[in-house]
């Protein structure tokens, strides 16, 4: 990693994930790791009709840092089930190389239904958990609940922070649920497990808006090189209509308790983080408005400051927006042209982007490939 970077010089950019699997599904979100053998894996929500909450989670694998891809498989096995599930997991690893993946699950809705509520914009009634691989993403264990501190539906966009001392940290916030209720808005916490997955018998809260005005979304959370933990999110006015820098708080003890929650300055939206030497942090985050695309940061964030010392474009988009909502659709983030960015370090020091992407006479899932000179 060079201390003073000037420009992004991208090496490769395009989709890795276009058609539709047997399923019928379309590949859209991901989130990616590298395992210490220099695998990349990463995980893929296919979606079966954006806004209706009818998805699935399924992993790939590189030996070659994204040049080709292996597809190993679904990650949960619903088929013997008395009901049909829908499920978005999100993969990390622990630092010897486990693969994690943590996830909203809830029952596939009804046929003329949708995930959320056109009218509240709530969610249907969803569970946090997760499920673990030791073969490199061949096959997973038997998926387990994580219960939750709020009663609300969970928003997970990130993934389970395993820390060096080997706690694992579970992100998320709380939604709006089917009706509209909403006790624990402007807030976002983590789940905590001291005995590797076992049990999860504590929280702690991360981002919060004391004033009830601010909603948090895609949370993110981070162990540093120093052993720091940082907890990133989407801060959007609570009516969707605005958005405000992304926002980010740090533990001192591990994760057990965060302090205020303090701006990024990064004007964003849905953010990803992973960690560099020298208590910096890779941050990727999208830009839907001015100047849209994938943004790239490198900050040293502090209890002072974030710190920002590099800023730039990633992978720049024509528009942020499709410009085809429909009224069937779901909720307004249908016409969202690209998003939910998650990055990997490579062993060069360059940076795998990865991202879902919706143009004109293609979608999927897409990455960039680049290094800062």
């Amino acid at each position: 990693m060079i201390s003073s970077p000037r420009k992004i010089d991208v090496i490769s950019e395009g989709y890795f994930l276009t058609q539709p699997d047997e399923k019928g599904g379309c590949p859209r979100n991901c989130r990616i790791t590298l395992l210490p053998n220099n695998t990349l894996v990463v995980s893929v929500i296919f979606n079966l009709g954006v806004g209706t909450g009818l998805i699935y989670s399924r992993v790939f694998s590189s030996k070659d840092f994204g040049k080709t891809w292996k597809s190993l498989g679904m990650m949960c096995d619903w088929s013997k089930s008395e009901k049909e599930y829908s499920e978005r997991l999100n993969i990390s690893r622990t630092p010897h190389g486990k693969l994690l993946a943590l996830g909203m699950l809830y029952e596939t809705p009804a046929a003329g239904t949708t995930y959320y509520a056109r009218e509240t914009g709530g969610a249907a009634d969803t569970s946090l958990f997760f499920t673990t691989s030791d073969d490199e993403g061949i096959t997973w264990s038997q998926p387990q609940i994580i219960a939750m501190c709020y009663p609300e539906p969970p928003e997970v966009g990130g993934v389970i922070c395993a820390t060096r001392q080997g706690r694992w940290l579970a992100p998320f916030a709380p939604w709006l649920d089917r009706h509209g209720s909403w006790p624990n808005r402007g807030k976002a916490a983590v789940m905590i497990s001291y005995d590797r997955g076992k049990t999860w018998t504590s929280s702690a809260a991360f981002l919060s808006d004391p004033s009830g005005t601010v909603r948090f979304q895609e949370v993110w959370v981070e162990e540093l090189s120093d052993g720091r933990v940082v907890g990133i999110g989407w801060q959007q006015e609570r009516s969707g209509d605005r958005d405000y820098p992304n926002a980010y708080s740090i533990s001192l003890d591990g994760g057990e308790s965060f302090g205020p929650t303090l701006s990024t300055g990064l004007m964003g939206q849905a953010v990803a983080m992973r960690a560099l030497e020298g208590g910096r942090v890779a941050v990727v985050y999208n830009r839907r408005h001015e100047n849209p695309g994938v943004g790239l940061a490198i900050a040293r964030p502090d209890h002072r400051g974030f710190n920002v010392e590099f800023d730039g474009l990633a992978w720049s988009a024509q528009s942020g927006f499709r410009g085809e909502v429909k009224d069937e659709e779901a909720i307004f983030w249908a016409d969202f042209s690209f998003g939910e960015p998650a990055v990997e370090v490579l062993p060069d020091g360059s940076f795998f982007v990865v991202f879902w992407c919706h143009e004109k006479n293609v979608q999927g899932s897409r990455y960039c490939h680049v290094r800062l000179v």
